[in-house]
């Protein structure tokens, strides 16, 4: 995921720029965050395995640190998978998107994708959780916008996988009204461990 346009901002005052990483469904991944804090930029390295997360605190010579458990962890990690991995809120968005239409096809690294645009009103998560039709983060933690919907842009392959997803207005409260984000997808099914820091 990259911020293309505009700022979002991450656990208070980070300004999120970037997150790289691999998932393991259904609730572990490994994720590399730039972030921009006051005049300087920091990269912090994230592990969450099931309920237990651990990050590198760029301060203390990137030493890792087990958070679970601690004033603020569990919201801190609900934040971190939720951009992470994809199922938490991106994904979910493709079944309560207004308006859906075709805008024609594109090649990504060789695969055939369709391009489908639509908005998507942040609130709508809500009727899905309570629906019983999906699990996403609690929405308070991550401070969902209940204000105008987003534009998305979805390139979807022709196997069904999403490659590509573009998000065009401020999903979040802490989100600039011109934020674009970008995020892709690759190397599906392909193995991965992910195992505590050393």
């Amino acid at each position: 995921m990259e911020t293309i346009d505009g700022k979002a901002t991450i656990l208070g005052a980070l300004e999120l720029k970037s997150v790289e990483g691999d998932v393991l469904r259904p609730a572990s991944f490994q994720a590399t965050i730039k972030a921009g804090a006051a005049v300087m930029d920091l990269t912090v390295q994230v592990v969450a395995i099931n309920s237990d997360i651990w990050v590198t605190n760029p301060i203390s010579a990137n030493q890792w640190e087990h958070v679970s458990g601690a004033e603020g962890a569990d919201q801190a990690a609900n934040v971190l998978t939720s951009l992470i991995n994809p199922d938490r809120i991106f994904l979910l968005a493709l079944k309560v998107l207004d308006d859906p239409q075709l805008d024609g096809t594109e090649s990504i690294d060789g695969m055939n994708t369709t391009i489908v645009v639509g908005s998507f009103d942040p609130a709508k998560l809500k009727d899905l959780v309570s629906e019983g039709t999906a699990t996403p983060p609690e929405l308070g933690d991550l401070g969902i916008s209940a204000g105008e919907p987003v534009d998305l842009t979805f390139w979807i392959a022709d196997d069904g996988k999403v490659l590509r997803i573009e998000e065009a207005g401020p999903l979040t409260t802490t989100e600039s009204r011109d934020v674009l984000r970008r995020f892709t997808f690759s190397k599906f099914n392909e193995p991965v461990e992910i195992n505590p820091p050393a």
